[in-house]
């Protein structure tokens, strides 16, 4: 699996606080899009990629919350 994406806040319209995790980059320029997205799950914050208005730290715990945990992992391949 790729890296994961989070929005910058200008893609999460109902709120400044991520509540998922899309699996794929989607473009929202032109109107609304639909995405697949975890609900839930350990992620590893270097596979992150993440919107200018937010940090790993930043969003840690909101997403805690939701049931999507976020560590970061200095050996490699041991979290995916």
């Amino acid at each position: 699996m790729g890296n994961i994406y989070i929005p910058p806040l200008t893609c999460i319209r109902w709120t400044e606080v991520p509540k998922r995790i899309l699996f794929e980059d989607i473009d929202t320029t032109g109107a609304d899009g639909e995405a697949v997205v975890f609900k839930s799950g350990v992620f590893n914050s270097n596979s992150l990629t993440i919107g200018a208005d937010h940090t790993a730290e930043s969003i840690k715990d909101d997403l805690w919350i939701q049931g999507i945990e976020i560590r970061t992992n200095s050996v490699k391949g041991a979290l995916r």
